[in-house]
């Protein structure tokens, strides 16, 4: 548990002080974000517009102009950021707010003020509670895609993962557009790589996120039957055309990580072809299994309530015989699934 105790003495230590704060709020915020009621926070979201007055304060520590910030930018900047600057807006807007104005990040009641709210929540027994299952969910999450990744391994002698992120152009990747049609547009690129990869597809991971540049978009992971396909850049490429041209009617980007660029700049690379028990594999699928687990707050709040943010296959019947019938091998037998750390 992180000590935020509230500490403004002088004039002269608030700039760092408050720079510390915001930090602390950085880390702490993220995991108050994933567990509270989605609904309560979109309620509390929608009450009215929220802009933040920059200060020569701020100014030093982001470099912005002094001017209006609206708090979307900062959403998409950073979600922990701008949740916490809401929290301070909401919780103190009756009490510390100037006339037809914002929130004042230099005043130091309010910061005080937010910093005992905030340790409220967190010694909340509560709050503590769904924090852990929250851990304990991505955890789940990430050891359940891993030991998926690794089946499929030794079920295929020559696997290949392509991934690619699929999103839409700057035109609407701000509007409520890919919120409304996301889920339906990814589902049929699914079906397209089902039916026109037929003798190859053998499995995939998605996780859906929203970022800065952006928005909402779709990481996706998909493995295919090395003995069959090769060139995963160019399986990669086909893909993102098909999403940019036909799932999405000319509105998407994509970007194919598969790439050779893109794969040499990785410090452990999980993608392309793999013929045998290489430890690159392992570490590779270890990183991307973390990174799609993660939770995402933002997609929490923009996607409907029902929707899951994190997808997977299964093995089907033959899969799994198959993968029952290496296991028996000698060869095999000793290759366990064990967690990295």
């Amino acid at each position: 548990m992180i000590n935020m105790q509230p500490c403004f003495p002088t004039r002269e230590e608030y700039s760092l002080t408050y720079f510390n704060f915001i930090q602390n709020i950085n880390i702490c915020i993220s995991e108050i974000y994933n567990t509270f009621n989605s609904r309560k926070i979109k309620s509390i979201f929608n009450n009215s517009k929220i802009v933040i007055f920059t200060n020569k304060i701020w100014h030093e520590f982001i470099n912005e102009p002094e001017e209006e910030l609206d708090l979307k930018i900062l959403n998409q900047s950073s979600s922990a950021y701008a949740y916490a600057l809401r929290v301070l807006y909401l919780h103190l807007s009756n009490h510390h707010q100037r006339p037809n104005q914002g929130i004042y990040t230099d005043d130091h009641v309010a910061v005080q003020s937010i910093l005992l709210c905030l340790q409220s929540v967190f010694n909340d027994p509560v709050f503590l509670s769904k924090l852990d299952n929250t851990r304990r969910s991505q955890q789940k999450s990430r050891d359940s895609l891993y030991q998926y990744a690794t089946d499929l391994k030794h079920i295929y002698r020559k696997l290949m993962v392509v991934r690619v992120d699929f999103g839409y152009n700057q035109f609407v990747s701000k509007t409520v557009l890919p919120q409304r049609r996301i889920e339906d547009d990814w589902e049929r690129q699914l079906q397209y790589v089902q039916k026109n990869f037929a003798d190859s597809f053998v499995g995939y991971a998605v996780k859906f996120e929203h970022g800065k540049d952006k928005g909402l978009h779709a990481h996706s992971v998909f493995f295919f039957d090395g003995n069959v396909v090769c060139n995963d850049a160019k399986i990669g490429r086909i893909l993102g055309e098909y999403w940019e041209h036909l799932v999405t009617d000319d509105l998407g980007l994509h970007f194919n990580c598969n790439t050779s660029d893109h794969k040499a700049s990785l410090l452990v690379c999980g993608l392309g072809t793999f013929t045998g028990r290489e430890q690159a594999f392992r570490d590779g699928m270890w990183i991307i299994a973390d990174y799609l687990s993660k939770p995402d707050a933002m997609v929490r709040l923009l996607l409907p309530e029902r929707t899951k943010i994190f997808r997977r296959g299964y093995l089907n019947y033959w899969q799994q015989l198959k993968l029952t019938n290496r296991l028996a091998m000698p060869c095999t037998a000793s290759v366990e699934f064990t967690t990295l750390s």
